[in-house]
């Protein structure tokens, strides 16, 4: 019985490490200083297990509207008068996406 389990337990880690999700970008924000009229620049933290992390997908407003294999994106054209909101998603490897970051407003 204990042989069944042992090789149970192992395909079932197996099968779960195979599904693992990208952790999401860690503290979004708009960096101090870069805020103005027309533009801003939007930073985040890697994930905390970043190894498989290729590239970083930017939103805005819903959209995807730019990738980076950076940790900073410069949002160009923005309209003063519009209220805009943004994530990132981590891609790994494989293409998956992570769940997003914090929403910055």
């Amino acid at each position: 019985m204990r042989k069944h389990f042992t090789a149970l337990a192992f395909f079932v880690i197996t099968a779960l490490s195979a599904f693992a999700i990208t952790q999401a970008p860690q503290k979004a924000l708009v960096a101090p200083g870069t805020l103005s009229a027309g533009s801003a620049t939007l930073v985040w933290n890697k994930p905390v297990n970043y190894s498989d992390v290729v590239r970083y997908h930017i939103l805005l407003d819903g959209k995807d509207v730019a990738t980076s294999g950076k940790t900073d994106y410069t949002f160009k054209d923005l309209k003063p008068s519009n209220a805009y909101t943004c994530v990132v998603k981590a891609e790994d490897n494989a293409g998956k996406l992570s769940a997003a970051s914090i929403t910055v407003r």
